[in-house]
């Protein structure tokens, strides 16, 4: 996926004033780069991946720092501030059912932050890649579901995949509470 792509996805959510951010699952860290490329001046960005060494050779454009974090998001949570958004791409399809990690996840996440989940559109299992994939429809009956407080889920872009899929889609949920 290109930096371009990326900011595709996420940019309708991202705000105008300072933020801080959490990239969960952060992997290459393309996805960082990009919230540090786009967040305004005065924000700040949390990488979080549990084998960190691809995100010491960021480079983003300086204006919003960011911090690494050695973590499995699946396991226990660093001590992360509290956000105004975060951001899992292609990283909650680790999990067999997001609904028993997401309230510790979220738990992070100021009421009316932003969650931003970056899926590939297939309900086809793909080992060791996408175990567990959550389709648009799978995403909006977990956020509809008494155990994660999220509001129902805006679509927001998508991306042609380059694995076999149609399309890598972006939704937008808001943190209810």
């Amino acid at each position: 996926m290109t930096h371009y792509d990326a900011l595709q996805l996420i940019k309708d959510a991202l705000g105008q004033q300072p933020q801080i951010w959490a990239d969960l699952g952060a992997g290459t860290g393309l996805f960082t780069e990009v919230l540090c490329d786009h967040l305004p001046p005065g924000s700040e960005v949390h990488a979080l991946d549990k084998s960190p060494h691809m995100l010491w050779k960021l480079q983003p454009d300086g204006k919003v720092p960011f911090s690494i974090h050695d973590g499995d998001f699946t396991r226990s949570m660093p001590d992360l501030p509290l956000c105004d958004g975060i951001l899992m791409a292609n990283a909650l399809h680790y999990v067999a059912d997001p609904v028993d990690i997401l309230p510790q996840i979220l738990s992070h996440l100021k009421p009316g932050g932003a969650f931003v989940l970056i899926e590939y559109e297939t309900s086809r299992a793909l080992p060791p890649y996408v175990p567990y994939p959550i389709p648009l429809r799978r995403w909006e009956e977990v956020c509809e579901g008494e155990t994660v407080p999220l509001s129902a889920p805006v679509f927001l872009h998508k991306v042609p995949s380059r694995y076999g899929h149609e399309y890598i889609y972006s939704a937008m949920s808001q943190k209810e509470g």
